[in-house]
């Protein structure tokens, strides 16, 4: 197949008079996604405690006015959160295993797996809209309605790894991790724009606008999609139905795709890669679950202010992202291992900065340190993919989304040391990702050094022929 993309020439000449824009295709509907998506989990949150809170009155509530029993309703939130969200990821990722190694299979087809989440994320917001509206229907009914729509739609998780997947389908190697770099630079922008106005949204419009706002937001992002994303799928010789879809034999071959037998290590250097991804992943989430309770208990900072803090360090990790996957490898030419080995090294430093930081002057300076945090799964990701065939990359990214099952194992496991900690060493978590980080080093160096070594074999056969 070839890596052109043809495109209606009527279409081109309409949309795209300015060449410069030409390459835009998915971006717009993932900022849109990404704002909709963190907003619209914040809102679901504080729906949940205001149902559980106020679940008798018939209409939405004052939500200037405090809730009665709200500590009742943060446990139940805590616990909805624990158990019913935390199996739905689940499902989503297995889901997501299966769905893309079906795209892979069905001939690169991409276009359903970005529209589904799209599709329902627009029920998941419709739904909202409703249960704010009817405020007397019982809170169980908005907490399963999500979970369901999360499930069989797919949810954040097949539309971001897919996202990727389209995006490695229409870029080469030279390319590639400059289009990822820009994919989460977009979710570190729209992370702290949602939480800065989610709050205001809610107690200024109410739920039901609030929700109804997603609602539109989230339409104008499927028109998006319809205009920019192209279709890159080729005919297949064998028809693949949905039922192949929701096969879960899909997952044990994209695990048996990933293992098999490569020349010049490349088995080795992808399955580190991956490991190195998860571990990033891994990390990232970890911290900012506890971050709040560290800021409260050792600086003993109210919501304000880390709230400021947290949208200040979201926008350096989206000016850090834009650094190292665009600046350092598009125009610096620098190889995707050595900018995710400077990325491992200042995440190191990053965080041992943060085990002993003692002033507030002191959290101010390690974001600019540490400012590269995100860019680890870019070029991780990048990295990787240049060892496929255009064939594998499905199931790579199959595989890729196992990483938001160990999102609430590193919950879990930050949580649980902060709470050991908190009274002798409350920064003591932070020993986890100094020692994990090393551990990601490690596994770039060794790819590197095993990339290198064929790079530099490659060339001397070269020169010899």
């Amino acid at each position: 197949m070839s890596d052109k993309i043809v495109v209606n020439t009527k279409v081109k000449n309409r949309l795209y008079k300015n060449n410069s824009w030409y390459g835009v295709t998915v971006e717009p509907t993932y900022a849109l996604y990404s704002l909709v998506e963190t907003l619209s989990k914040y809102l679901y949150q504080n729906l949940l405690v205001q149902k559980f809170c106020r679940g008798h009155l018939v209409a939405e509530p004052d939500l200037y006015t405090s809730c009665a029993d709200e500590k009742s309703a943060l446990e139940f939130v805590a616990f909805a959160n624990s158990w019913f969200l935390t199996l739905a990821m689940f499902a989503t990722v297995v889901y997501t295993m299966m769905a893309l190694s079906w795209s892979e299979k069905a001939g690169k087809r991409r276009k359903p797996l970005l529209y589904l989440p799209l599709v329902g994320m627009l029920l998941e917001c419709g739904f909202a809209a409703l249960q704010s509206y009817y405020w007397h229907w019982p809170v169980s009914i908005t907490l399963i309605l999500y979970v369901l729509v999360q499930v069989f739609f797919g949810g954040r998780v097949c539309f971001a790894q897919t996202v990727y997947l389209y995006l490695t389908d229409i870029t080469n190697k030279t390319n590639r991790t400059a289009r990822y770099g820009v994919i989460i630079a977009i979710r570190y922008f729209c992370l702290p724009i949602a939480y800065g106005i989610s709050g205001l949204l809610m107690k200024s419009i109410g739920f039901f606008y609030s929700f109804f706002l997603c609602f539109v937001l989230t339409i104008i992002a499927i028109l998006f999609s319809l205009v920019l994303i192209r279709d890159v799928s080729v005919p297949v010789k064998e028809k693949l139905t949905f039922w192949h879809m929701i096969n879960p034999m899909n997952c044990v071959e994209s695990v048996k795709v990933m293992c098999k037998k490569r020349p010049q290590n490349k088995t080795a250097i992808i399955l580190m890669l991956l490991l190195s991804y998860m571990l990033f992943s891994f990390t990232n989430e970890g911290e900012l679950s506890v971050i709040f309770l560290y800021f409260r208990a050792r600086f003993q900072w109210d919501e304000r202010y880390i709230g400021f803090y947290l949208a200040y360090k979201l926008f350096g990790m989206c000016v850090g992202t834009t650094i190292c996957s665009i600046l350092l490898s598009k125009y610096f030419k620098l190889e995707d291992s050595t900018i995710g080995i400077l990325i491992a090294i200042t995440k190191i430093i990053g965080a041992i900065c943060f085990l002993f930081a003692a002033e507030n002057w002191q959290l101010y300076i390690i974001p600019l340190i540490d400012l590269y945090l995100a860019g680890g799964i870019t070029v991780t990701r990048s990295f990787a993919t240049k060892m496929l065939t255009s064939n594998e990359y499905g199931h790579f990214a199959a595989l890729c989304s196992v990483s938001k099952i160990t999102t609430p194992l590193g919950n879990f496991l930050y949580n649980f040391t902060f709470a050991k900690t908190v009274t002798l060493f409350p920064s003591g978590f932070f020993l986890i990702s100094v020692i994990l980080s090393l551990l990601i080093l490690f596994l770039i160096c060794i790819s590197h050094w095993l990339y290198k070594k064929h790079d530099s074999k490659t060339h001397e056969d070269t020169l010899i022929s």
